[in-house]
């Protein structure tokens, strides 16, 4: 996202709880299919 400043991380199982509590938002793509879509539709 440009302008935004971001850090990807691989989750590991090792640091998954200490990334996750040290994120102020995490985002994830989304696949464009029928189901996600009808799942999440007010996340689009």
């Amino acid at each position: 996202m440009e302008g935004v400043p971001t850090e990807y991380i691989t989750l590991t199982a090792e640091d998954e709880i200490k990334d996750l509590q040290n994120m102020d938002i995490g985002l994830y793509p989304i696949p464009m299919t029928e189901w996600s879509l009808a799942r999440a539709a007010s996340k689009h």
